[in-house]
């Protein structure tokens, strides 16, 4: 299993290339991010297909308990760490908590408008997620031709959802999102900082 670290500018170069891979066959009129982590990501790919933006959440139980962890993980060596990621992923926990609430903050008027509509996430490992996100917004607006594109999936959620567009597979992904990444700050403030100004 193999581990990629990103930086923020690393981040904008992975998501330019995910969108220039996306538009060989597609072009979105909206694109809708899984809440938070893949705010950059959404953000880049928007600019780049000039489209208006908007948040969903995807919501388990278990991320209160990271929550919880997230300030004794900063002090864990990040060797340890990443043998630790290894293990979460190989252990099969995520397919015994599968149950998301899917969810929009508020109504957005893109959403009717639209009729190509791109979801982007970070990573997709179990497509307990993935999967979940996409049967919420095709139940809820009807006739849209939609499309999901991540940075990277694993293998083994095929057997659940197959993602449309990627760049990488069976990677474990540290990106500005993680909170033991040393951009988290700058992530947190520049999500922070759109939800402010009302762009998401």
């Amino acid at each position: 299993m193999k581990f990629i670290e990103l930086s923020m500018e690393n981040l904008r170069e992975k998501s330019l290339e995910l969108a220039k891979n996306i538009e060989k066959t597609y072009k979105p009129d909206l694109v809708v991010f899984v809440a938070k982590g893949s705010y950059i990501i959404g953000e880049e790919i928007s600019k780049h297909f000039n489209t208006p933006l908007v948040e969903v959440y995807a919501t388990r139980e278990g991320n209160k308990i990271k929550n919880i962890l997230s300030p004794f993980i900063k002090l864990v060596p990040r060797d340890l760490k990443n043998y630790l990621r290894k293990k979460e992923v190989k252990s099969g926990i995520h397919d015994k908590n599968t149950k998301r609430r899917v969810y929009f903050k508020k109504e957005y008027k893109e959403l009717m408008l639209s009729k190509n509509i791109l979801i982007v996430d970070d990573s997709v490992d179990t497509g307990h997620t993935a999967k979940q996100v996409y049967e919420h917004i095709k139940e809820k607006y009807e006739n849209k031709k939609i499309k999901f594109a991540s940075l990277n999936y694993f293998k083994k959620s095929e057997e659940l959802f197959k993602v449309d567009y990627c760049l990488h597979e069976n990677y474990i992904m540290i990106g500005p999102w993680s909170k033991d990444s040393k951009y988290y700050k700058e992530f947190l403030t520049r999500y922070n900082l759109a939800k402010k100004k009302g762009v998401i």
